[in-house]
């Protein structure tokens, strides 16, 4: 799908001194996105052109590559979720026979990091 960009330059930048690195990594980038495409040699420290090669090479996707990307991407959340229960589990299970133990509420409150009212369910 073709691209279409628009670049504008301020009447500032065309006075003497005006600082060419401004808008230099964006004519880097034109250049390399037409001419390196896929191996662009341009300033990723910029945040502006770090998002815009983001943004070509998601372009450049197809709609397979697409549906993989966020199938992959809610499998990650999912697992992450997952973890996350796991450890507050293991939290509980740990708080429960540290009270059973006789360890004092708040002590356990303070290592597991679990509320006073929580421990109270328990």
């Amino acid at each position: 799908m073709p691209s279409k960009v628009i670049f504008c330059f301020s009447p500032a930048s065309y006075l003497p001194g005006f600082p060419t690195s401004l808008y230099r990594d964006w004519l880097d980038l034109f250049y390399e996105s037409i001419h390196n495409a896929g191996d662009y040699k341009v300033n990723l420290g910029n945040p502006g052109i770090k998002r815009a090669v983001e943004l070509i090479e998601y372009d450049r996707l197809t709609p397979e590559q697409m549906h993989r990307m966020k199938v992959d991407s809610q499998r990650k959340v999912v697992r992450q979720m997952d973890r996350d229960e796991g450890a507050k589990d293991k939290t509980v299970e740990i708080a429960k026979k540290s009270l059973e133990k006789g360890l004092p509420i708040e002590l356990v409150s303070e290592l597991t990091g679990l509320s006073l009212e929580e421990l109270e369910k328990l």
